[in-house]
């Protein structure tokens, strides 16, 4: 089995009400690298975290393994179903 990608969400806060998730990947050197970020705000820190959260889910394949790196033979992946949403809920 491939290695676990190291993989994070963050809220960042562009002003007052205004969040968006970053997802960020750390790298071998110890860096920590934005893999994706939110196009728009929304008004709460919940938000943008759940949001981030679903987003991230939608990237693993399979939950109960957790993200792993591509491996060369890899077959294509096929696409995750079922939200779970973290137990967060969906952002409203």
């Amino acid at each position: 089995m491939a290695p676990l990608r190291h993989l994070a969400v963050t809220v960042f806060q562009a002003n007052a009400n205004a969040f968006r998730w970053r997802l960020v990947e750390l790298l071998p050197d110890g860096q920590w690298s934005v893999i994706e970020e939110q196009a728009s705000t929304v008004k709460s820190y919940s938000a943008a975290m759940a949001a981030g959260l679903v987003r991230l889910q939608g990237m693993v394949e399979d939950l109960s393994v957790g993200p792993r790196e591509e491996e060369a033979d890899a077959p294509a992946a096929k696409a995750a179903s079922g939200m779970f949403g973290f137990g967060f809920g969906l952002p409203k």
